[in-house]
């Protein structure tokens, strides 16, 4: 209810708490329409010749205030509209101004962004200054005409041009002929310095559109070095990161396993499933030279430590807490955590490998 009685106010039904002479008119077409609309159709949906809205209009003219087009600027970079602006300074003044406060009167201010959007929006420093001043009763104070000028003056200082190629053009003959071909028109090209031309078109028109002349361009990157590629732009996107093989810097080539091998690996995983339910779900030593690498792969990947059974040359084992560094083909690189030092271990000399 209050969302309605907000919302009324704020169009001018309503207003301190009691209906204005617009709501009155509202209140009463409302009231006529649904005394004479039939049952099928809704109250107030019977609006002959615009009759209410003609009455609407009439209420809200006359009790709005005329509008003013006086503006009191003061040394303080503020303003003030005693009543309702005219459309001509309402719009002046959204252009340059941000407003302060509302009601009876408006009160704007001049900033230094609010005058810059007003010369983004083309306006020169002379135009915006006249057109305040055809609004005041007095001259502009000169704080005001001091804001405007600095302004102007560095508007437009750096300016921004959206481009889309670059040609370079070592010989100053071919740059001329580039821009004097009336084919090339359509790629927008600009000569910004001797041999550097700028066109609003991509690479890839650019370079069907100047082969198609008889040129051979060719496509550079941003460091100047010649890219090879079958098409314009391909050579601008990082090369794609070679197929890891876990445990092999070599390509390889993958088969399907056949039934038999298929039959041997179930059975495997099953016993191993079988052996971690018998102990109670605690981790279950990998002496299968296959489990032992997934084991170690799985380790470096999650850089938690293993505790390993080698077989040294003598035949004696020996075990250690090691952190896996690399698996290498045939080989594992692992860094000792009690020792405190680096070894590399060949496969077939690894025994069992399990969580410490």
């Amino acid at each position: 209810m209050a969302a309605v009685l907000a919302e009324a106010q704020l169009l001018g039904i309503s207003g301190a708490g009691a209906l204005s002479r617009a709501g009155r008119v509202l209140a009463a077409s409302v009231g006529a329409d649904s005394e004479s609309a039939p049952p099928s159709e809704p109250r107030g949906s019977a609006d002959p010749g615009g009759r209410v809205l003609g009455a609407l209009e009439q209420a809200l003219a006359a009790d709005l205030p005329e509008p003013v087009d006086m503006l009191l600027v003061q040394s303080d970079l503020t303003a003030i509209v005693p009543g309702r602006p005219v459309p001509a300074l309402a719009a002046a003044l959204e252009r340059s101004s941000v407003v302060e406060s509302r009601g009876g009167a408006l009160t704007v201010r001049f900033t230094p962004q609010s005058v810059r959007r007003a010369l983004d929006g083309g306006w020169s420093a002379a135009e915006l200054l006249r057109t305040l001043a055809g609004f005041s009763p007095s001259p502009l104070p000169g704080a005001l005409k001091v804001l405007v000028d600095d302004a102007a003056r560095r508007h437009g200082v750096v300016r921004v041009r959206e481009v889309a190629s670059v040609l370079r053009v070592a010989d100053p003959a071919v740059a001329a002929g580039i821009k004097a071909d009336a084919a090339l028109a359509g790629l927008g090209l600009d000569e910004v310095a001797p041999g550097i031309i700028l066109s609003t078109a991509p690479a890839g028109v650019v370079l069907r559109e100047l082969r198609a002349t008889g040129l051979a361009p060719v496509l550079e990157n941003e460091h100047g070095r010649v890219l090879v590629a079958t098409r314009p732009g391909a050579g601008r996107r990082a090369p794609c990161p070679p197929p890891a093989h876990p445990g092999n810097a070599h390509s390889v080539r993958t088969r399907r396993p056949g039934p038999r091998e298929l039959v041997a690996l179930v059975g495997r995983m099953r016993a191993g499933e079988e052996a971690r339910n018998a102990s109670g779900g605690a981790s279950v030593t990998a002496a299968d030279p296959v489990h032992a690498l997934a084991r170690m792969r799985q380790a470096q990947a999650s850089r938690e430590r293993v505790r390993l059974r080698l077989a040294g040359p003598d035949g004696a084992v020996q075990e250690r807490t090691v952190r896996v560094l690399a698996v290498e083909p045939g080989r594992v690189r692992l860094a000792d955590l009690v020792r405190e030092t680096e070894l590399t271990v060949a496969v077939h000399r690894i025994v069992s490998v399990d969580l410490p």
